[in-house]
């Protein structure tokens, strides 16, 4: 029986190829390893989360309405509370009557000094005053 010889070549040939592929794979992987403590961690703890955001700006409403009234007063009841939403029509507030009741007081005093103004010119135009005025003698 013949027997065959191996080449050394061949043999030294594959054992470079191996020890190269090996290297390459442990470089890989070392090289993996550091990424991965390259990450930034933290100690978790239990409690809230909070998130802070600093804007500068001006706020405006969508459906903001400036109030006008036809006569100025005091409120005496307010029905909503400041920032709930309303509808058209909803009543807000009531004004006190207090100066309205006084100016309709005052108007119903004038109506009447008008009226005695009037009587006193009309009867005394009827009675002839003050030329038929009785004398003090009298």
């Amino acid at each position: 029986m013949k027997t065959t010889k191996f080449p050394y070549k061949v043999l030294r040939i594959i054992t470079i190829l191996s020890v190269v592929s090996l290297a390459v794979i442990s470089f890989s992987c070392i090289r993996a390893g550091n990424a991965i403590n390259d990450q930034n961690t933290a100690l978790v703890t239990w409690g809230d989360i909070e998130s802070n955001i600093e804007i500068r700006g001006k706020l405006e409403m969508p459906h903001e309405s400036k109030l006008h009234f036809a006569t100025s007063g005091t409120v005496r009841d307010l029905y909503v509370v400041y920032g709930s939403e309303v509808k058209a029509g909803t009543l807000l507030a009531k004004l006190g009557d207090s100066s309205q009741k006084q100016a309709v007081e005052q108007a119903q005093l004038n109506v009447q000094i008008a009226m005695n103004e009037l009587v006193e010119k009309v009867y005394s135009s009827i009675i002839g005053y003050p030329y038929n005025y009785p004398s003090e003698g009298i």
